[in-house]
């Protein structure tokens, strides 16, 4: 019994050191990428940043966090920020934010408030790391800037990295969003993004390199098994396969399924994306396609436009860095 207790205390004493030992590393890493990210540009103040958690977890705590991108564009600040590993996989982390944030936006500040917020993601034990998964979970977010205001039931959004380091899959779920903004005053009511019942993405998209610190990757390729929309009675489906071009234009093919699609159509003209007389020959032509209130027509992504039989919709934005 004597040895055994020794063997015991002696266990304990080793834990400690190395639960001791890798506090000190996961404050010091942590403090290290802060004070690489400000070399970058970026502008990262805190009050204080502390590491509990003894003896199985790393619990992390940043209070009045205040991020401004080097452009100093964009920003955010909360009054806390808790990030929880376990000792034993500190590559893989929970964070929850203060669930009032403070956001700073071209435009001016904007502030969010949420009922819950919290993400969670796992890095690969590489050197340097790379994103394995990550995903953001939310619940009851208003949010108002200087010139618009939105409200969220609740979102889900997710990345997981596929067998090649570069392919990721991508998940969105969307639920009562509700976006009124200064600049759709001038729009008529069936316009006005206000009442969207559910937004869903489910994709895969190439990169032509993983995600890890300081990269910036560039799409290459995109698979959409599922982009919908519920918006206002109108019903949108896209499915199909999209490249990107250096010049940052997608190409490629996609099927749109519409259900109320003359709706869609008076939108799109009440919007001036389609001039009104377009509106009699488009209507003919997708009326001979479709089956009554449904219809399936291709989409077309090239030579910077959107096309739908064969006519010209509205041109094709390009994608940016990730």
């Amino acid at each position: 019994m004597r040895w055994l207790v020794i063997l015991v205390l002696a266990a304990s004493a080793v834990w400690s050191g190395l639960w001791v030992v890798g506090r000190a590393g996961v404050q010091a890493g942590l403090e290290g990428a802060i004070e690489a990210a400000r070399q970058d540009g970026w502008q990262i103040t805190y009050d204080d940043l502390s590491v509990q958690g003894f003896p199985n977890r790393f619990d992390t705590r940043v209070t009045f966090p205040d991020l401004v991108t080097p452009d100093g564009l964009w920003g955010v600040a909360a009054p806390f920020v808790q990030v929880f590993a376990l000792s034993y996989r500190p590559n893989q982390v929970i964070a929850i934010p203060a669930p009032d944030i403070t956001l700073r936006t071209p435009t001016g500040p904007a502030r969010l408030q949420t009922q819950d917020m919290r993400a969670s993601a796992a890095t690969t034990l590489s050197v340097p790391p790379q994103l394995n998964r990550a995903t953001i979970v939310t619940q009851g977010i208003t949010g108002e800037g200087p010139d618009w205001s939105m409200t969220l039931g609740n979102g889900q959004a997710a990345i997981r990295q596929g067998s090649d380091p570069t392919v990721y899959d991508l998940a969105l779920t969307l639920r009562d969003l509700s976006l009124t903004a200064r600049a759709f005053e001038t729009l008529p009511p069936e316009l006005a993004p206000d009442d969207i019942a559910a937004l869903d993405l489910d994709a895969t998209v190439t990169l032509d390199q993983a995600f890890a610190p300081g990269a910036e990757p560039k799409v290459q390729t995109l698979t959409l098994r599922n982009a919908s929309l519920d918006w206002q009675g109108i019903e949108l489906a896209l499915a199909g396969n999209v490249t990107v071009g250096p010049d940052g234009l997608p190409e490629g093919t996609l099927t749109l399924t519409a259900r109320n699609w003359r709706a869609l159509l008076d939108r799109l003209v009440l919007s001036g994306i389609m001039p009104e007389n377009r509106l009699p020959l488009m209507s003919a032509a997708l009326t001979s396609m479709s089956d009554g209130d449904r219809l399936q027509v291709e989409i077309g992504l090239r030579d910077g436009f959107v096309t739908a039989a064969g006519f010209p919709i509205v041109p094709l934005p390009r994608l940016p860095t990730l």
